[in-house]
Order: structure tokens, then C-alpha cells, then sequence
């Protein structure tokens, strides 16, 4: 399941590193009053990623969990040839991540989110949730995550009426009705904001 980030996850890198910064992200989340969900990142180092490499992929995701309004409170990595087909890690990592949630619970501390670096399988996804009994994400939903919640509705385009008087909505004298000319009205505002 590993997937390419040559091809997908090395641009973003510079485009998120870009932008107001992970202080600014988590002071703007406070002043909104949002409550962080608080998350921990979890990574292979394989033979194929070293530790550096899979340091710098956790750095990525840690801001990416930022922006999506997650603080990170630790990190777990796993050195291993590949993921497991059935829990990406191996049962005593599992096991040692599901000690670390409860012993946070009994300090009356939440974490609510593990985040994984890479794709997960359905099948791995629902043995991990199983196991760690929290919210489960890999970095695909993460990211889908943050387009979601930074998409705006683009407003319903209004048709200007700057000829009431020769032809008004519905008339028939011309054969336009309003919504003809409020769906041609969109589609040249449309064309003007790609222009």
C-alpha cells in the first residue's frame, strides 16, 4: 500500500511550508474558540525510507494535522520491510500505541486521533481502529480532509437585469424565460472570472 510521494507529497511540502505557520494556525484555531483534537502520528521506517526520510514525511504530516485543527502530542515509527497487510504495524507496536491511549485517558487526558503517514486498506483501517479504539486517518483522508473544510460554496450568480423594459422575466415576447437568461448570465460571469 506504500504509496509514490515523489509523484504526490514532495511538492506540497514547499507549498505548505509557504504558508502562516503552525503557530499562527493553532493561535487562529484558539482565538476561534475551536477545541484541537489531539493526535499521534504514526510511520514505518522501511528499507526502502530510512529515519531521516520518514522523520521529514512525519514533520509534513504533523502541520497537516495543524491545519486541520489536530495538536500532535507524539510520534510512534516502526521499523519494518513493509506494512503489514492486516494492521500496517505489528501487534506489540499496536499494542504499545493502545498502552500510550489509555494511560493518557487515566491522566484525563484525551487522544482522540491517530494519523497514519500512508494509504490504509480498508481492512488495515478497521483492524486499527479496532485495536486503538479512536478515530483512525491515513494521509489521504487528512488531506481530503482540509480541502473539505476549506471549500467555499461559490455563490449562486445573479443575472443583472440591465433592460427590464425590453424584455422581462418569463415575457414570452422574446422567448427567454428568467432562468435562460440567469443560466447565460452565469456562464459569462463564469468565463470573466477565467479570463
Amino acid at each position: 500500500m506504500k504509496t509514490s510521494r515523489s509523484k504526490h507529497y514532495n511538492s506540497s511540502r514547499s507549498s505548505l511550508s509557504s504558508g502562516t505557520g503552525k503557530e499562527s494556525l493553532a493561535r487562529a484555531a484558539a482565538m476561534e474558540g475551536e477545541v484541537q483534537e489531539t493526535a499521534i502520528l504514526i510511520g514505518l521506517v522501511t528499507p526502502q525510507q530510512g529515519e531521516r526520510k520518514t522523520q521529514e514525511y512525519l514533520d509534513e504530516l504533523e502541520f497537516l494535522a495543524e491545519t486541520a485543527g489536530a495538536h500532535t502530542i507524539k510520534r510512534f515509527t516502526q521499523r519494518m520491510n513493509g506494512p503489514s497487510s492486516t494492521t500496517y504495524l505489528g501487534i506489540g507496536k499496536l499494542q504499545e500505541i493502545r498502552s500510550f491511549i489509555q494511560a493518557e485517558e487515566d491522566a484525563e487526558r484525551e487522544v482522540s486521533i491517530a494519523i497514519f503517514d500512508d494509504e490504509l486498506s480498508a481492512k488495515q483501517l478497521r483492524n486499527i481502529e479496532s485495536e486503538l479504539r479512536i478515530k483512525v486517518l491515513d494521509r489521504t483522508s487528512l488531506i481530503l480532509d482540509i480541502f473539505a473544510m476549506r471549500a467555499q460554496p461559490m455563490p449562486r450568480l445573479r443575472w443583472s437585469w440591465h433592460n427590464t423594459d425590453t424584455c422581462c422575466p418569463d415575457c414570452n415576447e422574446c422567448g427567454h424565460t428568467s432562468r435562460d437568461k440567469e443560466a447565460e448570465a452565469d456562464r459569462e460571469e463564469v468565463r470573466a472570472q477565467w479570463d
